[in-house]
């Protein structure tokens, strides 16, 4: 556990981010733990050698590219948060409108209960009137189902019949059969 503080103690104070007493604890660590000592002299020289490299300069369109993807990044923030926005301000507008209306008819109570006892009469009539459609119409299939069959299978044999005849007459046309005659 000390190991990996230490480990992060030792990015920053390659980054020259380290206090004195982080320093002193860096320090110290290092000098007694080999594993650390081995991996900081690492570290130490790959700073080294990638200080002295010179800078690549970044591929041609590189900066547009990615000025381009942040300002992606902020319009779909921006039209998230307008959505947010709007449907707080929607739903604020509701309240505000509909809230005087609901405290008007809470001072009617007495009127509430009978529509809503109307209401749920209304809606098992529906529910009835659906059933009954739909049962209507589950029998009219029934009753339709064996004729329609009939007549698909019926007009099935008449389009094999066709195609045959007309096969029959096509090949008659291409391939007429010839009369040889032997003569002696």
């Amino acid at each position: 556990m000390e190991c990996e503080r230490m480990l992060a103690s030792m990015m920053c104070a390659l980054d020259g981010e380290l206090g004195a007493r982080e320093q002193a604890d860096l320090e110290a660590h290092v000098a007694q733990c080999a594993a650390c000592r081995t991996e900081w002299e690492r570290l130490h020289a790959l700073e080294q050698v990638l200080r002295h490299v010179p800078p690549v300069a970044p591929p041609v369109g590189f900066a547009g590219r990615v000025a381009a993807r942040v300002d992606r990044r902020h319009h779909h923030r921006r039209v998230v948060l307008g959505a947010i926005s709007l449907g707080l301000g929607g739903m604020t507008a509701a309240v505000l409108l509909v809230g005087p209306a609901l405290l008007s008819l809470s001072a009617s109570a007495g009127a509430i209960l009978p529509l809503l006892e109307a209401g749920r009469v209304t809606l098992g009539r529906l529910c009835d009137a659906t059933l009954a459609l739909l049962g209507s119409f589950w029998v009219t299939l029934g009753a339709l189902a064996l004729p329609a069959a009939l007549l698909a299978v019926g007009g099935l044999a008449m389009a094999m019949a066709a195609n045959l005849a007309w096969l029959g007459l096509v090949c008659k046309l291409r391939y007429p059969s010839t009369q040889t005659s032997i003569k002696t």
